[in-house]
């Protein structure tokens, strides 16, 4: 037998060397899966936060409807849903320092005459069910809830409030 290790089809296979080639590969393919995190991964973080926002967006549209009556949520438009949560998202900068706030992460933009939530996504985010992506940096912004009784498309006098909901404007994301 050859020093080099066990002799196959007239080659010489060290299986010390071999092995832990494979391995290295294998652990650094690992870690590159690991560390970057997957599309439906992202997606599924996103989502969740957004029903946890709208979750706390029905509460508080319920507690204004109790202590006002007929309240008028049109007050809250522009609010920070995160100010809502009771535990912050670990992913929330806070008010937002730049343009937009960093990869995977969440910053409330109050530099409008109505703040907006922006979340900028690391790549391309599947959005509802069907072949629509989103990348870039996403905004949403809590507005009233109505039914618009004159069907104009906007918030009169004579609509009914109902409550408030977060509403993704396109005016910051790019569709992929």
């Amino acid at each position: 037998m050859p020093a080099s290790g066990l002799r196959f089809g007239g080659l010489d296979v060290n299986f010390g060397k071999t092995l832990a080639i494979a391995v290295t590969v294998l652990v650094l393919g690992a870690i590159v899966l690991l560390e970057t995190p997957s599309e439906d991964a992202e997606s599924t973080a996103l989502r969740l936060t957004l029903n946890q926002l709208r979750a706390a967006l029905v509460v508080k549209g319920a507690e204004i409807r109790l202590t006002d009556g007929e309240a008028d949520y049109a007050a809250w438009t522009g609010a920070n849903p995160m100010a809502l949560l009771n535990t912050p998202v670990r992913n929330y900068e806070g008010a937002c320092q730049g343009n937009k706030p960093a990869t995977g992460r969440w910053c409330f933009d109050t530099k409008l005459q109505q703040g907006v939530l922006n979340y900028q996504a690391s790549q391309p985010i599947n959005w509802e069910q069907g072949e629509d992506k989103r990348s870039g940096t996403l905004t949403w912004r809590v507005e009233p809830e109505y039914t618009d009784l004159n069907g104009n498309g906007r918030l009169d006098e004579t609509d009914r409030q109902t409550g408030l909901k977060l509403v993704l404007k396109d005016s910051h994301s790019d569709p992929a």
